[in-house]
């Protein structure tokens, strides 16, 4: 089965792991019918255990009925994000998850992609393609930038339809399905009334605040053909001053 991923960027310091521990509860209740029961560290805990837990956190990475969840702030990057990932059969809909965190006013954007595709699309170290067996041999090296003897051939993703970039306040990355609130295109840069003659894009004004954009019904799983330019021309939309990368010794991987 395919896993997936829902990714949400909010302003920084706006996203209180509290607030979000209960909000994914209320999910749970709402429409899996469930009392929320979540896993952290190997521990086994109710709603109000969790939250004794992570009383003064500020991040977490924990997991329950089928997903993990995981959220953080970046002071680099001005922002904070939560990442709810599917880890077995789905119970709730990535509709569902999304309209509980995007009506917000601190929401900047989200967007749902397929695990596999978004980690290869991304991955820049050869050990993980020789790890599993896989072949890299027909992708593009560059050096990585760093001084002798920390200097290494890495992979060149940033070509890749399904690349993403840190901005400031927003993520430049793509999904066939995204939500974007009002903050993000004077962020990005992006003009929205472009996207209104884009043919095989459909756009819906959710709430007054967030515009829902739709480009495929099922995540990318891959860069080639009619939607790998579907995604560098989403791209090119919704960010037209791409991060660029003038030093790849110094940006930030994952």
């Amino acid at each position: 089965m395919a896993r997936e991923q829902l990714k949400i960027v909010f302003k920084y310091k706006t996203l209180d792991p509290q607030m979000a521990i209960r909000r994914v509860a209320e999910v749970f209740v709402r429409y899996g019918g469930k009392s929320p029961e979540f896993e952290l560290s190997g521990l086994k805990l109710s709603e109000l255990q969790l939250l004794s837990k992570l009383k003064s956190a500020v991040s977490f990475d924990i997991d329950g009925h089928g997903y993990n969840f995981i959220l953080g702030s970046l002071p680099k990057f001005q922002l904070d994000f939560l990442i709810i990932r599917s880890t077995s059969e789905a119970t709730v809909t990535w509709d569902n998850w999304s309209s509980e965190f995007v009506g917000d006013a601190d929401f900047v954007m989200a967007w749902i992609v397929d695990v596999d595709y978004d980690h290869w699309q991304n991955a820049v170290d050869p050990q993980e393609y020789e790890v599993v067996g896989k072949s890299y041999a027909h992708l593009p090296l560059r050096p990585n930038g760093m001084p002798y003897p920390l200097d290494r051939m890495e992979i060149d993703t940033s070509r890749n339809p399904g690349r993403w970039r840190f901005g400031t306040g927003y993520i430049e990355a793509v999904g066939s399905i995204m939500w974007l609130g009002s903050s993000f295109w004077e962020l990005a840069g992006a003009d929205k009334g472009k996207l209104e003659n884009v043919t095989w894009l459909k756009r819906f004004e959710q709430t007054p605040n967030v515009s829902k954009i739709e480009v495929a019904e099922g995540c990318f799983t891959t860069g080639e053909g009619e939607f790998g330019e579907r995604q560098l021309l989403l791209r090119s939309l919704l960010f037209p001053q791409q991060v660029s990368e003038v030093d790849p010794g110094n940006r930030t991987k994952r």
